[in-house]
């Protein structure tokens, strides 16, 4: 994730939304990565730690809500575990309905396993399904 973060342009602007049980957004809307902006990520991004428990629809729910996201990268290593929604039909019926009209592009990227019902989400919302076996 460092790395990542190190390759994006100064005049990105983001936010990180880490989910377990619950999810825990960095800041509560995009930042840029100007000015102190990358270190103040970066500074997030190492103190991120595993959790039991995928909760993907509250984050995404979350995300939606800034109307400034225009696209989405979903990390994930398992299947929703917890959240208002955690059967993977009902995440990608709802999130289509949340993301009907503001056409956020919802990249889904699975370690660990292949996910089937990433692949729908991401096409559903115009994005690309990578799965990852190592890590």
């Amino acid at each position: 994730m460092t790395r990542v973060v190190n390759g994006l342009s100064r005049d990105t602007q983001l936010n990180i939304i880490t989910f377990a049980q619950s999810y825990k957004p960095w800041q509560e809307a995009l930042q840029p990565l100007g000015g102190a902006g990358r270190e103040k990520v970066l500074s997030f991004v190492r103190e991120i730690s595993t959790d039991f428990g995928t909760n993907v629809f509250d984050a995404l729910e979350f995300a939606l809500k800034d109307k400034r996201v225009e696209t989405i990268f979903l990390l994930i290593d398992g299947r929703p575990t917890y959240g208002k929604h955690i059967d993977p039909p009902s995440i990608v019926k709802e999130v289509e309905a949340l993301n009907r009209v503001r056409g956020v592009v919802i990249n889904c990227i699975a370690f660990g396993e292949e996910s089937d019902f990433l692949k729908e989400l991401a096409a559903q919302n115009g994005g690309v399904y990578r799965f990852v076996d190592t890590y």
